[in-house]
């Protein structure tokens, strides 16, 4: 499924951190300024992060 898909996508690639280029340097992005598409892969990352951390802690 798209969610699994995500899931997975954010356990391979590490933790999405939108940025934007503000005088030339790339910073954090507003959380209020996130895209859907943004806030989606901030969620895929919360899931997998609570997928590892409850299959690590017996």
């Amino acid at each position: 499924s798209l969610v699994d898909r995500g899931v997975w996508d954010a356990i391979l690639n590490g933790p999405f951190v939108p940025k934007i280029t503000e005088n030339g340097v790339d910073v954090l992005k507003p959380i209020s300024r996130w895209t859907v598409e943004e806030s989606r892969k901030a969620q895929f990352d919360v899931r997998a992060r609570n997928i590892i951390s409850s299959r690590s802690n017996p």
